[in-house]
């Protein structure tokens, strides 16, 4: 196993999204299907708590509830990596690339940084709210704070329910109560700088990962027409 740092740390004196003084403790920030910047609730606290920011991304196992990898996704995947740590590169930050159980490489990573605190943006569909229901039980009862955030939906479940705390089964009712429920949030800005650790962690790179075809090589003409990456997506500003 080959290892590497994605990205270029480097040490801010304060964190520009508050101008904090910063604690040397880091939090942990768990990257899932949000590999943005922008309008990232879960790196905007990490940014606000005044402490040194990690950021992580785990090629956790089909079990955890992601589901197999299909061999498109995975060219979709290596490039929108490559795409968030350039772009965190730039941030004065790196990505740190790890495989397997979640529950046990933030125990590791956990252990290796001396981080009190894991953030991340909530996920919805029934394995993966196991998951990170169970690892957060788990790390609050050895005193980690957890705190998950929206990050995915215009409004979230959770405030959408009947009269009598349940979900809607019938559209009308649920309709006027979206309604009802206002606008979403404006979506945050990217932070300006992310104030990495002194120190830097091993990572696992792309490669390791063999994520790309090779022969035959089916997705040569995949870059003519698919463009991975947050600025891809957001467009011409």
């Amino acid at each position: 196993m080959n290892f590497a740092v994605y990205g270029d740390p480097v040490r801010w004196n304060i964190c520009m999204a508050t101008n904090q003084s910063i604690t040397s403790t880091p939090v942990i920030v768990w990257f899932r299907k949000d590999l943005r910047l922008a309008d990232h609730q879960a790196l905007w606290a990490a940014c606000n708590s005044g402490q040194p920011v990690i950021v992580l991304y785990i090629r956790e196992p089909a079990e955890s509830g992601n589901g197999a990898l299909g061999a498109a996704q995975g060219w979709w995947l290596h490039h929108s990596l490559a795409a968030l740590a350039k772009t965190l590169a730039r941030h004065g930050c790196a990505l740190l690339l790890r495989s397997g159980d979640a529950r046990v490489i933030l125990d590791e990573l956990i252990a290796q940084s001396g981080a009190d605190a894991v953030y991340w943006n909530r996920r919805y569909d029934p394995r993966g709210i196991k998951v990170d229901s169970d690892i957060k039980a788990a790390l609050a009862a050895r005193n980690i704070k957890v705190r998950s955030f929206p990050g995915q939906l215009l409004h979230e479940p959770s405030r959408l329910k009947t009269g009598a705390g349940t979900p809607y089964k019938v559209y009308t009712p649920f309709w006027r109560s979206l309604e009802a429920s206002g606008e979403p949030e404006t979506p945050l800005e990217a932070p300006e700088a992310i104030v990495s650790p002194e120190r830097t962690f091993e990572s696992e790179t792309l490669d390791d990962w063999g994520l790309l075809p090779t022969t035959p090589n089916w997705a040569r003409q995949f870059v003519d027409v698919w463009c991975p990456g947050e600025a891809a997506a957001l467009g011409p500003r």
